[in-house]
């Protein structure tokens, strides 16, 4: 109901009960969802809390990275991101992330920064499928099909409801003329 406030005091009251890194997340993200100067501090507060209930770790920092950036406060996104990065740089989805906020405050405009971190995510997780995804249809719209279809044809494998990597696999055999592959994969979509 975005009800931020009373939000956040059933979550403050839920955390007295039982504390939780899940309770606390949701009450900062409460905080942040005010979108004012003193709901962004009393979200650093919480995550401070879930610093010293946690301990410092890349996930951790992803987690708060991805508070940040659903409250649409991208630099403080951009450095969780980059946080947990520098603490362990294998951290599941720390690359992701990185690639997708930096891909944000660019205006969806690809940067070689960025693909270079879709990259280092599909190397330290060969099975991520948005990383996996991001990094085929980024190939595709550059026409680049060989290495978009290696990419497109993982994370079909790793996610076989989505239609998107099927999409873009039958537009890019469409445009190699390779139209019964092309009908395949978009009946498939």
């Amino acid at each position: 109901k975005r009800e931020y406030e009373n939000a956040a005091a059933t979550l403050e009251h839920a955390e007295r009960l039982q504390p939780s890194i899940e309770t606390l997340y949701s009450l900062a993200i409460s905080w942040l969802s005010q979108g004012n100067a003193d709901g962004n501090a009393q979200a650093e507060a919480v995550f401070d809390q879930m610093r010293k209930m946690a301990g410092e770790s890349g996930s951790l920092h992803v987690l708060i990275g991805r508070a940040y950036r659903d409250a649409g406060m991208m630099p403080q996104a951009v450095a969780q991101f980059k946080e947990a990065i520098q603490l362990d740089t294998t951290t599941p989805h720390a690359h992701y992330f990185l690639g997708l906020a930096e891909l944000s405050q660019n205006e969806w405009v690809w940067t070689p920064e960025v693909k270079k971190q879709m990259q280092m995510a599909v190397q330290y997780e060969p099975n991520d499928f948005l990383a996996n995804y991001m990094l085929g249809f980024l190939a595709s719209s550059q026409r680049q099909y060989e290495i978009a279809n290696k990419y497109l044809t993982k994370a079909s494998e790793v996610n076989p409801t989505w239609p998107e990597p099927f999409l873009y696999l039958g537009v890019n055999a469409f445009a190699q003329n390779k139209n019964e592959t092309a009908k395949t994969m978009l009946l498939r979509a």
